[in-house]
């Protein structure tokens, strides 16, 4: 059996047309129920990544505005064998800043005192870090678990930062 997808207009298009071909070398039917398929009108809009107005936390002016969170530094890690030194998470957040991503979860600090010691370094560095000329600040935020200890931790990491942030679970 073969299946293909022709047709697909672009991602910013704003008329989507998706034609479905199946080809069977059996006279079986494989799809009784299956229909031609049908063209759909979506209304265009832009989404403004690059657009910052000043950060109101809890708030975005503009209703296409798009908040980018990127784990990157702390669920790139996940994987095995996917460890980072200080030295190329230091890097990841230079590159991270320079694309203009918004909020950066640098990390666990209760996890380990290496981990805890890089946190407080990039928070110290990007998170008073503007982005762009516009004069946008990042927000730098850890995680942390539903404890007094890892909460103190996190906050340890985050004070130097403009707007700090800490996500619990």
């Amino acid at each position: 059996m073969a299946t293909s997808l022709s047709h697909l207009a672009s991602f910013f298009s704003p008329t989507i047309t998706t034609t479905i071909a199946i080809t069977t070398s059996s006279p079986v039917t494989i799809f009784s129920n299956f229909k031609p398929p049908i063209t759909q009108t979506q209304k265009s809009f832009s989404i403004l990544c690059s657009y910052h107005q000043e950060y109101i936390p809890n708030h975005i002016q503009h209703p296409n505005y798009v908040r980018v969170l990127d784990t990157t530094l702390r669920d790139g890690e996940q994987s095995p064998g996917a460890t980072m030194t200080a030295t190329q998470k230091f890097n990841i957040a230079r590159q991270l800043a320079k694309l203009g991503v918004d909020i950066i979860e640098v990390g666990f600090p209760a996890s380990n005192k290496a981990d805890l010691e890089t946190i407080k370094l990039i928070a110290h560095e990007f998170g008073n870090y503007t982005t762009n000329d516009d004069g946008r600040d990042m927000v730098i935020c850890t995680l942390a678990r539903c404890t007094k200890e890892d909460i103190d931790k996190a906050w340890g990491c985050m004070k130097d930062a403009k707007f700090p942030r800490i996500h619990m679970f």
